[in-house]
């Protein structure tokens, strides 16, 4: 059955299955079994508090189901909870709860079962039997087999808040009994006179009476057997009984709040292999109980009988844990022959018997010898992981050993949550767990879960792992800056580090603050600073330092003007967007152009003209100086020409053509006599063009047989074609010297000529 079936509800199918678990039972017959997928399942859903879910004879009814199943052994009742519930009428109000969530009668025997539920929130309040007893279940003779139920939550105004066992002989098998609340008595497991009464790996665990004397886990009367199991941490005593025929073998009685057990009958009580201990009064009050036998078992304080001993059981965790640990002397020291049988496993599903090789063999038997308790020690240990502390983005490992029966199998745990290998993580499955990079989201605890081969699992201590980070300092610079001046570097402070610098040109530095004098272009580029703290490094942070060029402010004019002459030009080459050009005349005037970086400018009577600029640009400026000659021979006459070519380095090699300028490599040219300048001409006007320049440079014009002047003609870059005018007086013969900074096609046309 499922509550969210839509199909036919007639229970053929998991699409058909019934919706309602009363409808289930009341169509099941003999030979049925009921298959019950997760979920909550109430009794009825009026506020009837008398009606619950009966159990059939021949009927097994079974939890634990997803839904898709077509075997029994496919369910998993650990994955799948399904929920038995007496919260009917108002939900959370336990006042209106059903007395009892489910019934048997004298008519159900042992193939009346209910196996894989949590049967919770019975709340039997009525005040008289049956109404006062058996919240969670309520039997009545007959023989029922209960089996892996859990019985949780549940109240009793009288005794057996979880089961109330009137009459009859039930059998309960791998159930737990916890957190139940009785007035009187038997919170967890309470019963009359009984025939029989087997309770096998069975847990009770938090199971309280609201008196002084009770029994908090179980409370029987007479032929009881409990096997394999465990009474821990119950108020006030763990167990109490009245009559006869109980028996407990291989039995955990620990940490309840009273007595381990109280007898306040006459009747024969036999212990075997079972173990009491730290129960806050004492292990056992014998009351006017006379026919208790103890053997083979460990008492706190001792208790006489063949085999029994006193010594710390050394219990893995109590009281959570009780199973025994290494040294333990209950190991291997309890009798084969009390073992019931077809008892081969423990209450956690281990092997019964099972030889410890550290224990000697002190108990009774054949080795393998059982051991006391409901736990047999079947030995697993694990190693404790060493702490670790890395630097994001190093490597983390955590290694374990451990040893138990094979295979062992393992997972690795941060902050008690599985992990798997993916991403930076390698190794989650196996003795050594490996984080790389780490992150400083990595940190943590981490343990692992050892697994041995008999599904017994051992977790190791936790270990820290520290993931130190040192976070990127903001780096930055005083740029830009001008050749020459200091490259001051700078790095935020981040409290502790040291500092590493690398850069251009091979720099490097352990300052925070590091500064380049005199700086050069070399020094431009980028520039990264790692900080460093208790050895972790920071990411590198960087910084893009520019270190400008001072502009060229090489001046061109022509190398001498005629005295009182006007309509001269000067220029320096063109130092970008946003230049700012200063000039300054001595001995003449700037008569156009100022504050750009062509001007005209008139000469003096005689003497020369002095010019001055400043170019700034971006922060950097230059200077530079020329002195113009004043030709005081200058003719007063100037003949104008139709504009001529007298010379082309692109033509062939000729006096008047080819080859380009050289570098450095005077050149001299007869202009005399060409383009109609006649021999008596004094100085010429030129028009003077460069082109496929292979460098940066300038040209020099000058009188053919004459010192090389300092004033350039015409500047240029690699590859501009550049013109400028120029008056150049004439050297011996009507010569012109020409002279360039760099290997360049030169261009000589005229346009008039002084005599």
């Amino acid at each position: 059955m499922r509550s969210t079936a839509s199909g036919a509800n007639n229970g053929t199918s998991w699409a058909n299955a019934y919706t309602s678990l009363q409808s289930a039972l009341s169509s099941a017959a003999s030979g049925d079994e009921i298959w019950v997928a997760a979920g909550t399942y109430k009794p009825t859903a009026t506020a009837d508090r008398t009606i619950s879910f009966a159990l059939k004879n021949g009927v097994g009814v079974y939890g634990g189901f997803a839904g898709t199943e077509t075997m029994r052994s496919q369910r998993n009742p650990a994955a799948n909870i399904t929920i038995l519930s007496g919260d009917i009428g108002t939900v959370g109000v336990a006042t209106d709860n059903s007395y009892h969530v489910v019934t048997s009668d004298s008519t159900v025997t042992s193939t009346g079962i209910l196996d894989g539920f949590t049967v919770t929130s019975g709340r039997a309040d009525g005040g008289v039997d049956p109404t006062d007893r058996g919240g969670a279940v309520y039997i009545n003779q007959g023989s029922p087999a209960f089996a892996r139920c859990i019985f949780s939550g549940n109240y009793a105004g009288n005794r057996g808040a979880g089961v109330r066992v009137a009459a009859g002989s039930p059998s309960f098998t791998d159930c737990t009994f916890q957190g139940n609340f009785a007035e009187s008595a038997g919170a967890g497991l309470s019963a009359g006179s009984v025939t029989s009464i087997q309770v096998k790996a069975c847990i009770f665990r938090g199971n309280t009476v609201n008196n002084t004397t009770g029994g908090g886990g179980i409370e029987a009367t007479d032929n009881t057997t409990v096997v394999n199991s465990v009474v821990a941490q119950n108020s006030p005593n763990g167990m109490n009984f009245l009559g006869g025929g109980n028996s407990f073998v291989n039995t955990t009685v620990a940490n309840n709040g009273a007595y381990g057990i109280a007898l306040f009958g006459a009747g024969n009580v036999a212990i075997s292999n079972s173990i009491f201990w730290g129960d806050s009064i004492g292990e056992v009050f014998l009351g006017p109980s006379t026919g208790i036998s103890i053997s083979y078992s460990d008492v706190q304080g001792g208790f006489g009988g063949t085999g029994n001993i006193s010594g710390n059981p050394l219990f893995l965790g109590a009281p959570a844990d009780l199973r025994l640990g290494s040294g333990s002397p209950a190991v291997d020291s309890g009798n084969n022959a009390a073992v019931p049988g077809g008892v081969t496993t423990d209450v956690a599903g281990l092997p019964r018997f099972f030889d410890d090789p550290g224990a000697p063999n002190v108990g009774a038997g054949t080795p393998p010898l059982v051991d006391m308790g409901a736990y047999e020690r079947v030995p697993l240990s694990v190693s404790a992981p060493a702490n670790q502390t890395v630097c994001a983005g190093a490597s983390a490992s955590f290694s374990v050993t451990a040893s138990g029966a094979p295979t062992l199998s393992y997972r690795w745990r941060r902050n008690t949550v599985n992990l798997f290998d993916a991403g930076s993580i390698s190794g989650a499955a196996t003795s050594m767990l490996t984080i790389n990079p780490t992150v400083t989201g990595d940190a943590g605890s981490y343990d692992v879960v050892v697994t041995d081969g008999f599904g017994q699992t051992i977790t190791s201590t936790a270990a820290s792992l520290t993931v130190n980070s040192t976070p990127a300092p903001v780096a930055s610079n005083n740029g830009p800056i001008c050749i020459g001046q200091t490259l001051q570097l700078m790095a935020s402070t981040i409290s502790g580090a040291s500092y590493s610098w690398t850069g251009p040109n091979s720099f490097a530095s352990s300052q925070q603050n590091p500064s380049i004098p005199s700086a050069t272009l070399a020094a431009s580029g980028t520039y990264s600073v790692i900080a460093t703290v208790a050895g972790c490094a920071s990411p590198a942070a960087m910084t893009s330092a520019v270190v400008n060029t001072a502009p060229s402010s090489t001046i061109t004019a022509p190398s001498s003007v005629c005295a009182n002459s006007g309509g001269h030009g000067a220029s320096v080459p063109d130092a970008g967007i946003g230049a700012t050009y200063t000039w300054s005349i001595g001995n003449g005037a700037i008569t156009g152009g100022a504050g750009t970086r062509s001007i005209t400018f008139s000469a003096g009577a005689s003497g020369s003209v002095t010019l001055n600029v400043t170019v700034q640009h971006g922060g950097c400026s230059s200077m530079s100086s020329v002195n113009v000659t004043i030709d005081t021979t200058c003719p007063a006459s100037f003949f104008t020409l139709t504009p001529c070519r007298v010379a082309d380095t692109r033509d062939p090699v000729g006096p008047y053509g080819g080859p380009a300028l050289s570098t450095g490599v005077e050149r001299v040219f007869v202009v005399a006599g060409q383009c109609q300048i006649p021999s008596t001409a004094k100085a010429v006007s030129f028009n003077v063009t460069v082109t496929q320049p292979g460098a940066p440079g300038h040209v020099i014009l000058y009188p053919g047989g004459s010192p090389v002047p300092p004033v350039s003609a015409i500047n240029f870059q690699a590859g501009q074609t550049r013109a400028n005018n120029a008056i150049v007086p004439l050297g011996a013969g009507g010569t012109l010297a020409v002279v360039s900074a760099a290997p360049t096609h030169f261009i000589l046309d005229v346009n008039g000529y002084f005599e």
